[in-house]
């Protein structure tokens, strides 16, 4: 008990807390909706005691079937009741049509892409990996609300500021219609990609997913220096008279075709993710 209410007060009490998101359903705009990785909360804002109703309804539209009270505190002029992650119900899986555009690319190298509603944050950095064509080389983050998910560093001794990627799913995190979140891949180049949810799908039987639907131009090659390098890396292997043409051709080991996208390997790929 001791460490659930140390976990509130801490969660309570950060940034994080105070961009919460308001409550829908029956218990009104005086509770807010926070969450870390063990404990969903619900802050009630006013100093008044609230009844809680197990009709609460989170952000991601499921419901809790049974309430167990771990702890109702009191944090400064708010009330706060600590939920298990585990006492949520399980939604109904559902698809996510998502459009993927590399941030800043002229023409836009972009991609679109459906997956289902429980896939980890982890498999969609597998997905995004195959879907654009990156190398899966360098680390990655994901940015969602303000929070960061992916891989923590292990040797890291300190708190981390990283949520782990691995028990976060789509259906925990994912924005509303029409919302977008961002994934960064290779810090060094910088590869940033904004994720808009385009829209939400019944799931079909039979239909594969993670799918890819359309998409245009082709992955930068890996190392190539972020956006300005990969202008570079274009201008040179295009005009023969240009000093760094042998270079980047020998560099890049045979032709490349920036206009080129192939729906078809994109989908093979995709095919092979577990």
């Amino acid at each position: 008990m001791a460490g659930t209410a140390k976990e509130i007060r801490r969660q309570c009490g950060s940034t994080k807390y105070k961009k919460g998101h308001e409550v829908k359903g029956p218990l009104g705009k005086d509770w807010v909706y926070s969450q870390s990785q063990r404990f969903r909360f619900l802050v009630c804002r006013c100093a008044e005691t609230i009844p809680f109703s197990p009709a609460f309804i989170f952000p991601d539209g499921s419901t809790l079937s049974t309430i167990r009270r771990l702890s109702f505190l009191d944090v400064g002029a708010t009330k706060c009741l600590a939920v298990p992650m585990s006492e949520r119900t399980s939604k109904p899986v559902q698809i996510y049509q998502i459009k993927v555009t590399l941030r800043k690319s002229q023409p836009p190298i972009w991609r679109r892409i459906r997956l289902r509603s429980d896939v980890t944050l982890a498999k969609l950095h597998r997905i995004l990996q195959c879907a654009m064509g990156w190398k899966d080389a360098h680390p990655h983050q994901f940015v969602i609300r303000d929070e960061h998910y992916g891989m923590p560093d292990e040797d890291d001794l300190g708190p981390s500021e990283t949520r782990d990627e691995r028990n976060y799913k789509l259906s925990d995190v994912m924005p509303a219609e029409g919302g977008q979140f961002t994934y960064l891949y290779d810090f060094g180049d910088n590869w940033e990609h904004i994720l808009v949810v385009e829209s939400t799908l019944p799931l079909q039987e039979g239909v594969q997913y993670p799918s890819c639907l359309a998409g245009g131009r082709a992955c930068p090659p890996e190392d190539v220096g972020g956006l300005p390098g990969y202008e570079n890396f274009l201008q040179a292997i295009s005009d023969p008279a240009h000093p760094e043409h042998k270079d980047f051709s020998e560099w890049i080991g045979g032709p490349f075709d920036p206009d080129t996208f192939d729906v078809a390997e994109v989908n093979e790929r995709l095919r092979a993710i577990r």
